[in-house]
């Protein structure tokens, strides 16, 4: 089997969530920074190249890349055979429950509420250099543009969602949701921890580091679920992390 390559930031969420995944399923693989702070080099013409969206992570697996965080955690599943249940109910359902982590805007949330060091500040200089980018690589121009339409996406919903609160009162419903779901089950959607879990450890972890605390204590089976996952020796090994650390 060829060598995982992981394209990375260490307090990327999706990033997070694929370390995760690989530490449950005992894959070895090389990491690869990629500094999507202040050095953007995620917009680099290498990396775009790489992975168009011109986010983390992105994993290489021999000649093949897989982009996006929830496909490059079923891709892992399906490579090693674990982490998807081979019942097909509680697949259906750990599938959902990857969909419905995935659907949360937690990027626009963590800059909303100030989760990012001097996250208003970026979303700017990120804007400028990727149309400094564009200039100096006209081939790409086309790539550039898309870069810029989702980094003015986020900026606006970043500055939406802190002026109405919205976003936290959609993820309280998520949060119902999930509390019904573990208050009988060790873990979300199968018999084992599977990727389903991966995604929504990782989500709890980011609600930590952003001070939603009274959300996750007003629901007390979210929160044993969350001592409970928190406590696997996965979590340390991917560097879960519940706060910020670093510049960026």
């Amino acid at each position: 089997m060829s060598q995982l390559t992981l394209y990375h930031y260490p307090m990327s969420i999706c990033s997070q969530k694929v370390r995760l995944c690989l530490a449950e399923l005992q894959l070895p693989f090389e990491g690869r920074v990629v500094d999507i702070g202040f050095g953007m080099e995620n917009f680099e013409p290498w990396y775009v190249r790489l992975n168009p969206a011109g986010v983390v992570p992105t994993l290489r697996d021999g000649q093949r890349i897989v982009t996006n965080s929830a496909k490059i955690l079923h891709y892992l599943a399906l490579r090693s055979g674990s982490g998807l249940p081979r019942d097909a109910r509680q697949r259906a359902e750990t599938e959902r429950w990857v969909g419905v982590a995935d659907a949360i805007p937690l990027h626009a949330i963590s800059y909303s509420r100030g989760g990012i060091p001097r996250g208003d500040e970026l979303l700017e200089k990120r804007l400028a250099r990727i149309a400094e980018l564009r200039t100096s690589n006209p081939t790409l121009a086309d790539t550039y543009d898309a870069l810029h339409v989702r980094v003015s996406k986020l900026q606006s919903s970043a500055q939406s969602f802190r002026e109405s609160g919205t976003a936290v009162q959609e993820l309280e419903m998520r949060l119902d949701e999930l509390n019904g779901v573990v208050k009988n089950n060790a873990f979300i959607a199968a018999d084992t921890y599977s990727i389903a879990d991966v995604m929504w450890t990782v989500t709890l972890a980011r609600m930590d580091m952003l001070g939603l605390h009274a959300q996750l204590q007003a629901r007390p089976a979210v929160a044993a679920y969350y001592q409970r996952v928190s406590e696997r020796p996965s979590f340390a090994a991917a560097s879960i992390q519940r706060s910020w650390k670093g510049n960026i």
